[in-house]
């Protein structure tokens, strides 16, 4: 059998490697197989943060699993905080819907108290106690939302 060699340089014409024709098949063979391996999943996978291993076969799919519970993996920091902010949304626009409800009212009573020269005293006193009060739940809605609740 004859013996082929391929000759690599580097481009300034310094010899790197030289490979035999039948080492090519072995090189060949091992990539493949290398190849074979990392697509199978087929070795063992290890958290970067708390350093757990994962065993073959199912390596990679438990290793995504224990990224979500992994107490020391950014992911899940990132997960809880997606989710605190979530809810804290959620609070914002429930507050900002009982505020739209309550200004309505706050406008009719003031607006009655401005316009009706007429209103009894008694009517007055009313009106103004149902504006505070309302007021007061418009202002503690403000003020929730300003706290970030």
């Amino acid at each position: 059998m004859k013996e082929f060699t391929i000759d690599l340089h580097d481009g300034r014409g310094n010899q790197v490697y030289v490979l035999k024709i039948d080492q090519l098949a072995a090189l060949e063979a091992a990539v493949k197989a290398e190849a074979t391996r990392i697509i199978k999943g087929n070795f063992t996978q290890i958290c970067s943060y708390c350093g757990e291993e994962m065993l073959p076969p199912n390596g990679w799919n438990e290793l995504q699993a224990h990224i979500q519970i992994c107490p020391q993996h950014p992911l899940k920091k990132a997960n809880e905080q997606i989710a605190a902010l979530a809810e804290k949304d959620a609070r914002i626009k429930e507050l900002e819907g009982a505020l739209e409800k309550e200004l309505p009212h706050i406008g009719i009573i003031l607006d009655a108290l401005i316009n009706d020269k007429y209103a009894s005293n008694k009517m007055a006193k009313q009106a103004t106690k149902d504006a505070l009060r309302h007021l007061g739940i418009a202002k503690a809605a403000l003020t929730a939302q300003k706290e970030g609740v």
